[in-house]
């Protein structure tokens, strides 16, 4: 998304590629058609803004949107997170074969999946959880031993697909 300084406001801008112009959006019955600014406005003052958007599997309803500045002269990085709709609490994971008591799927933390990656080639997995359980906060620890167990075998069947045996 394009924005464009005229004073003190800013007006929305599209780049349409087709006519190689700056354009602004007009509304003709219904349907959208791009109209190109004459004159052009200077690419100096084009501030460029990117955005991405997400909804909640549990409710698609629940959407988030995150937007950022793109232009050279932002100053830093910021990004706007904004959240809209009701968001619910989680379920149960999509795959669990006994549905606990409204009890929602948590997915280990990326970091503490890591540790367990490096501790797991020399260390049995039930010392490598035992040690997490001890040195992690309730937040990072890993929600049960299975998660080491799997992450086990996804390391040897990686190992051995790297050296070209058969799993």
């Amino acid at each position: 998304m394009l924005f464009r300084r005229n004073g003190s406001q800013y007006n929305k801008v599209y780049w349409v590629a087709g006519q190689q112009k700056y354009c602004r959006e007009v509304k003709v019955d219904g349907k959208r058609t791009y109209v190109p600014y004459d004159p052009q406005p200077s690419p100096e003052s084009i501030i460029v803004v990117d955005r991405y958007y997400a909804t909640l599997a549990a409710n698609p309803k629940y959407r988030r949107r995150v937007s950022w500045l793109v232009s050279n002269d932002d100053g830093g990085r910021l990004a706007v997170y904004e959240y809209f709709g009701q968001h619910v609490v989680g379920e149960a994971h999509g795959n669990a074969k006994q549905r606990t008591d409204g009890d929602p799927f948590v997915r280990t933390p990326a970091a503490t999946r890591d540790k367990i990656t490096d501790m797991i080639n020399t260390n049995r997995p039930q010392d490598v959880y035992n040690q997490l359980i001890v040195d992690s906060d309730v937040a990072t620890a890993p929600r049960d031993s299975r998660v080491v167990r799997n992450t086990k075998a996804a390391v040897v069947r990686s190992q051995k697909a790297a050296n070209g045996q058969a799993s």
